[in-house]
């Protein structure tokens, strides 16, 4: 899960501009716990989003910083599959991205 996290941050970082911004939040959603990563940049098309979860994919704009290689997503969609969680990607409020995951619980818990 710190891996995720990680992940996440990392690709928020390289993905906002100097003069933007970026919150990371935690806590419960309806019982579920999440995380959310949310980043101010350039508007990224909606229909683009899904392929930022493929293995070196990047979008020309989004390289705000030269550094990453594209792998950053698709490991946190191998981390989220492992875990059994639910990402949800949306269109940030101010370009960027709103990332959600959601962690099920476990099994044993009521």
């Amino acid at each position: 899960m710190e891996r995720l996290v990680t992940d996440l941050v990392g690709n928020a970082q390289r993905s906002t501009p100097p003069d933007g911004w970026i919150r990371v939040t935690t806590g419960l959603d309806g019982g579920v716990p999440i995380v959310r990563v949310v980043n101010s940049g350039p508007v990224i098309p909606r229909e683009a989003a899904p392929s930022l979860y493929q293995p070196f994919q990047r979008l020309g704009h989004r390289s705000a910083r030269a550094d990453g290689n594209g792998l950053g997503l698709s490991i946190v969609t191998t981390i989220d599959t492992t875990h059994r969680a639910r990402i949800v990607t949306e269109q940030g409020p101010e370009g960027g991205l709103d990332i959600i995951v959601g962690f099920p619980r476990r099994r044993d818990e009521p």
